[in-house]
């Protein structure tokens, strides 16, 4: 909040949200804390010229294409300009200067100009995968610390996953944070990673795995 980033908040209050729902924490609790989380989250957007603007656009009240409304826009575009097949992998048209961040927060656009629909279900299929297999170590494992750390992990990549991709299509405002192990940024992927590692050497101690090596 210190930093002026609301996404990350919302990302962070997502993981002590779920990792406290795989600790047990009945549900009336969660109900209890997230009215006060969701205050606050609101305050913080009514008193934002920023935020504000970026709500607009949301809800169709700001479409200038010269101004905030000009990612959104240029997103979607890009993902029309894709269609059913895409335009060629390395054939995108608005990553050359018209759409802004295509690297980073809008890298799903790009992939959708490019490749298609088959490009776009592919990422969510993969995301899926990742969550099924998270949900997995999570069910399947006797070890409290295991199942904890695991709904974390899975709470953060598919909840960043979901603000980015429905900020790209239109489904949410454009909060600002990237697509795990997809958009360009080193920390990001190295701490994916990490996170990642983590529940790979949790996944060798799954019961019937290590036999299985």
């Amino acid at each position: 909040v210190m930093g002026h980033d609301l996404g990350t908040v919302i990302v962070l209050g997502a993981v002590v949200a779920g990792v406290l729902f795989a600790a047990g924490i009945p549900l009336r609790w969660f109900a209890i804390a997230g009215v006060p989380f969701v205050g606050m989250a609101v305050a913080f957007v009514v008193t934002s010229s920023n935020r504000l603007g970026r709500f607009d656009v949301w809800l169709g009240r700001d479409t200038d294409p010269t101004g905030a409304a000009r990612q959104p826009i240029h997103g979607r575009y890009a993902l029309a300009d894709g269609g059913w097949l895409g335009l060629g992998l390395g054939q995108s048209r608005e990553k050359w200067g018209m759409l802004s961040e295509p690297h980073n927060d809008f890298i799903f656009a790009i992939i959708g100009e490019e490749l298609g629909l088959p490009g776009t279900l592919a990422i969510l299929l993969l995301f899926a995968g990742i969550a099924l297999a998270c949900y997995r170590l999570v069910s399947r494992s006797d070890d409290f610390f295991v199942r904890v750390v695991t709904a974390g992990v899975m709470t953060w990549v598919t909840v960043q996953a979901l603000i980015n991709i429905g900020a790209v299509i239109g489904l949410l405002p454009v909060i600002g944070v990237p697509l795990p192990l997809v958009s360009s940024g080193g920390s990001s992927l190295i701490t994916t990673m990490g996170a990642f590692g983590i529940l790979l050497s949790f996944a060798r101690s799954e019961p019937g795995c290590r036999e299985a090596l």
